[in-house]
């Protein structure tokens, strides 16, 4: 039994990145010792609850970027004091900030980083990119860097020109409960559940419904979550609110997943979403955008070659690659798709079953025996 420490920047909100945390931490308290810790202030409650020890280790306010290093500093020193105390054998960072302070804590524990999203064409993480020599240098620090896909992994290797044998893929898992996968589904309905941030292209989403619904189409959109681009998205429902609902952060959005039609994902950045594999568990088939980072396409049985530039839709065995919406001519291949999709029960029928079979390769047991694999690997 190894000790594990799962790190993150922050994790009091209920984000796609907390799910994930607080599922891992589940599956490797299994076989290990699991410890999760963030640079929260102390006190913090997690937005999602964790059945293993949780540590807010305070140090991450803000400062401005001149002073920056004062508190990734601060940061160091406190994960060291955490490792030395807990006598961790495995940290495991998830996103850029933890795995920066991870790399720079020392050779003194078994170092990983998670990386969950594409780099290249994503905008948050575009210092990521200019920044390509420091980030580069932080991960050749590490043990091994996993990505949550094979076609991200292989975007990390070749972007940071990273030794093959230092990076591996590890898909994410979900695990539903089992009186949800065969819940009745509501004819017409989408849902999208996220961060309401630019890579998730909602507010063109939210357009495309609202117009669906304004020419009498029986559709209607819920939406979990929230972010900056919460505004644009509502000034986009403006048109049609009653066929649009926001329902602001949920701690549990599966039964809204599971009695949906659909989820819709419209991204233009992704790694391999959460929330499209609770929907394949769940038997909800996938209105997705072929975003960047080919996690999506990967997941959603699709047999053609990614291509985040696409003009034309896609029928895939879980349901519908399309254009990420950016213009009005790819956002006019969503509405057509929507429009066809949603009135074909047969269709989202088979769907909903392909979505099932898909889902058994993100079973907690599939996925853990890979996470065990790799901390013998490393602890050796």
């Amino acid at each position: 039994m190894s000790r594990i420490l799962l790190l993150a920047p922050e994790l009091h909100g209920i984000g796609g990145v907390e799910r994930l945390v607080a599922g891992l931490s589940r599956l490797l308290a299994v076989t290990h010792e699991v410890h999760v810790a963030s640079f929260d202030a102390p006190g913090t409650v997690p937005g999602v609850p964790l059945s293993v020890p949780y540590h807010a280790l305070g140090g991450g306010a803000a400062r401005p970027l001149p002073l920056r290093a004062l508190t990734y500093a601060g940061q160091v020193r406190r994960l060291r004091a955490i490792e030395r105390r807990l006598r961790i054998d495995v940290t495991i960072s998830n996103l850029w900030r933890a795995d920066l302070i991870s790399a720079l804590a020392g050779r003194d524990v078994r170092r990983v980083a998670l990386a969950h999203i594409n780099v290249v064409g994503n905008p948050t993480n575009r210092l990521m990119l200019r920044l390509r020599p420091i980030v580069a240098a932080a991960y050749r620090r590490l043990d091994r860097v996993v990505g949550v896909s094979a076609a991200l992994a292989a975007e990390l290797a070749r972007l940071y020109r990273l030794r093959p044998e230092r990076v591996s893929a590890i898909p994410n898992f979900v695990s539903v409960p089992p009186g949800l996968a065969y819940a009745p589904k509501q004819a017409g309905r989408l849902v999208w559940c996220g961060r309401m941030v630019p890579e998730k292209s909602l507010p063109a989403l939210v357009g495309i419904v609202a117009r669906l619904a304004a020419a009498g189409r029986a559709i209607s959109l819920d939406v979990v979550g929230d972010g900056p681009d919460r505004a644009a998205a509502e000034r986009a429902a403006a048109a049609q609110p009653g066929a649009i609902r926001f329902h602001g952060m949920l701690a549990d959005p599966l039964p809204l997943i599971a009695q949906a039609a659909a989820l819709a994902l419209p991204s233009h950045s992704e790694g391999l979403p959460m929330v499209l594999l609770e929907a394949l568990a769940l038997g909800t088939p996938v209105v997705a955008a072929d975003a960047g980072g080919g996690g999506v396409h990967h997941a959603l049985g699709a047999r053609t070659p990614h291509d985040p530039e696409r003009m034309a839709g896609e029928a895939v065995p879980a349901g519908l690659l399309l254009p990420i919406p950016r213009d009005d001519a790819r956002c006019g291949v969503w509405a057509g798709a929507l429009d066809d999709l949603l009135t074909d029960r047969a269709r989202l029928e088979r769907m909903g079953a392909a979505a099932r079979q898909l889902a058994a390769a993100h079973t907690p047991e599939a996925v853990g025996a890979r996470w065990n694999g790799l901390i013998a690997e490393l602890v050796a």
